[in-house]
């Protein structure tokens, strides 16, 4: 599936992607994120984490994205 222009998908290294889930996810109660998150995300079996967002006129981080870990 092609990607429509005005998008774009980046591949998170597992340190920004401990540090994006831990930003997100900080409201929750503690057991929701756990301790281990940067050596679940970092262990060989683990593809990779995604962020998906659109491109804007500015550089500021837009209101919508997502976020995959596989």
């Amino acid at each position: 599936m092609a990607i429509p222009a005005g998008h774009h998908v980046l591949q998170l290294k597992p340190d920004m992607a401990a540090a994006a889930y831990t930003h997100l996810l900080l409201p929750q109660p503690p057991e929701f994120l756990p301790a281990d998150l940067p050596a679940l995300l970092a262990h060989k079996l683990t593809l990779g984490t995604f962020m998906a967002l659109e491109s804007g006129p500015d550089s500021s981080f837009p209101p919508s994205f997502a976020l995959l870990s596989f």
